[in-house]
């Protein structure tokens, strides 16, 4: 039932009640009193009616009284009997005429309380239907209002959490009211939203987790693919064996495929490099030391005395960075890294210098870009995403990296943010 139609329902019966009223009071009120006892009457009138107040009726349950055409009382069966016609008109009282040789000489006017009975019973009927249909009416409304609270409104709140839940919002919460007959019932939807959500935030975490995964694999994939390269590349020019050589050459040959393979591993996961989760914790300084050590593979670059402080990073999204930043100097520079470290403002500032070629000035506001490689890059395997990656992570822990150049090489500074 629509909600209009329900709100109509108390006011459609009070109408009709009002209606049923007003028939009721308005019909004609009938007497049923016994006609033939009146006619015996009105025939013993005329039969004695010379003989006056001598005359002898017989018994009758109701008073009467005879009267003449001027309205004299020639009869009274008892004082409380009605003796004028009008009166007895006004009262609803039955009159008969009287007649004597064809000629009406008389009435006789019979006292009954028949027709005022049955008026105050119609005014009573009338009164007690209008007040039943108020009361009616008034129930209705009451029951009604309890439905829309207590049935209706819940249903209402479930539908619109339907909608929600459908539209993948599942943060929109299905409040339970102790009061309410379906407690229980709304609250096991929003256990099924919680567990949904739980859920949810699982499955995106493992997705995050895999493209995570898939993200650093194929990166550090590329390190010692690309030494394999270079090694075969190597056999190639030293050994004097054709056999040999054509061996070695497939070796080569392979390792281009799986460069090749691993590119395109980071294509599929590019969009998703910007979302790794970075998850900062308070550290001491001297972490950064242990982290450049472990991210030096080749042992060239010196452990600077790290500041007494503490800084707010994720030690493996900083491995990470560190990795990255060491490995791109051995590919391009390849020659010894002074580290320094020193406090700058609200900074610990790490500064990783090689003696490389370096790259022109004018490059060094898009090394961080998506894709992006300098000139120097030509000749060497790579992607462009590995200071993109480096700056996403910085800025995630809340400080950041540039590139410079200076006479003696190439520079990338790392901000981390102290506590």
């Amino acid at each position: 039932m629509k909600r209009k139609t329900m709100m109509l329902l108390p006011f459609l019966l009070l109408v009709v009640g009002i209606l049923l009223s007003l028939w009721i009071y308005r019909l004609p009120v009938s007497l049923s009193n016994d006609t033939t006892a009146f006619n015996r009457i009105a025939r013993e009138a005329e039969r004695h009616w010379q003989e006056g107040e001598t005359v002898s009726y017989p018994s009758f349950p109701y008073p009467f009284s005879v009267v003449d055409r001027d309205g004299k009382v020639l009869y009274r069966s008892a004082g409380g009997a009605v003796t004028s016609v009008i009166q007895a008109l006004k009262e609803n009282c039955p009159v008969l005429d009287v007649e004597v040789d064809g000629k009406i000489v008389g009435k006789v006017i019979f006292t009954t309380d028949t027709g005022s009975r049955l008026f105050e019973y119609k005014q009573l009927t009338a009164g007690f239907v209008l007040l039943l249909s108020i009361l009616l009416a008034a129930a209705v409304s009451l029951y009604l209002f309890y439905l829309k609270r207590k049935v209706m409104r819940p249903f209402y709140k479930l539908k619109r959490f339907a909608a929600e839940v459908s539209q993948g919002n599942l943060d929109f919460p299905l409040t339970m009211d102790k009061n309410n007959l379906f407690g229980a019932f709304t609250e096991s939807f929003d256990l099924m939203r919680e567990q949904l959500l739980a859920s949810k935030s699982r499955e995106e975490e493992e997705i995050r987790n895999r493209k995570e995964l898939v993200a650093a694999l194929s990166h550090d994939i590329k390190t010692p693919v690309t030494s394999i390269r270079l090694t075969a590349e190597l056999l190639m020019e030293l050994e004097p064996d054709e056999r040999l050589r054509t061996k070695i050459g497939m070796i080569y040959s392979k390792t281009e495929q799986i460069e090749e393979l691993v590119n395109n591993l980071f294509h599929t996961t590019l969009n998703e490099m910007e979302h790794l989760k970075v998850t900062c914790s308070e550290a001491y300084g001297e972490v950064v030391a242990k982290l450049i050590k472990e991210a030096d593979y080749k042992g060239k670059a010196n452990i600077p005395q790290i500041p007494t402080c503490m800084i707010f990073v994720d030690a493996l999204r900083l491995s990470q960075t560190l990795s990255n930043v060491l490995s791109n100097s051995y590919k391009y520079a390849d020659t010894d890294i002074q580290v320094q470290a020193s406090l700058t403002g609200d900074y610990l500032k790490l500064e990783l210098c090689d003696h490389g070629p370096g790259v022109p000035e004018e490059e060094l506001p898009l090394l961080c870009n998506k894709f992006y490689r300098g000139s120097n890059a030509s000749g060497e395997s790579g992607s462009g995403l590995g200071l993109f990656i480096c700056k996403n992570l910085m800025e995630q822990m809340q400080g950041g990296i540039y590139c410079t150049c200076s006479g003696d090489g190439f520079r990338v500074i790392l901000l981390l943010k102290l506590v």
